[in-house]
């Protein structure tokens, strides 16, 4: 089966961390909901800044607001499975990047994400666009793994 929604993860991520799925994270169909990859991908995120040593989406002292997501769900996580999240960033544009996530059960994909994460102010509450070293700072990371 394909659905319109395509998203093309890179071969080596910029980041991997492991989940433990709790009984909070099952629905009625005793599966994780939908609405726990989204925060799946969050929190791998969050996990990547932190191992960066900072705090939040905060690049360059620039934040980072969620413009879009998209969730390919490809198979399913249970309670107390054992899953494995990557990172990785693509798409550099004036305003930002797309933050991509893979998530795995042993070597099974069973959700892709890609959030369009851009740069934003908060005190004027307005995008601004990225500065000049902000695609250099995943760069950078990438070096490093």
């Amino acid at each position: 089966m394909s659905t319109r929604v395509q998203i093309d993860f890179p071969d080596t991520p910029l980041f991997t961390t492991e989940f433990l799925i709790g009984s909070n994270q099952v629905n009625r169909g005793d599966h994780v909901g939908n609405n726990h990859f989204v925060e799946l991908c969050g929190e791998i995120a969050l996990r990547y800044f932190h191992q960066r040593g900072l705090q939040g989406f905060d690049v360059l002292g620039q934040q980072l607001i969620n413009g879009e997501l998209s969730l390919k769900l490809l198979g399913e996580g249970r309670c107390f499975d054992t899953l494995n999240g990557e990172f990785a960033v693509a798409n550099f544009h004036r305003y930002g990047c797309d933050f991509l996530y893979r998530i795995r059960r042993g070597e099974q994909v069973i959700a892709l994400g890609r959030f369009a994460m851009l740069t934003f102010d908060y005190q004027q509450g307005k995008l601004v666009e990225a500065s000049d070293g902000f695609a250099a700072f995943f760069v950078e990371a990438e070096s490093l793994n």
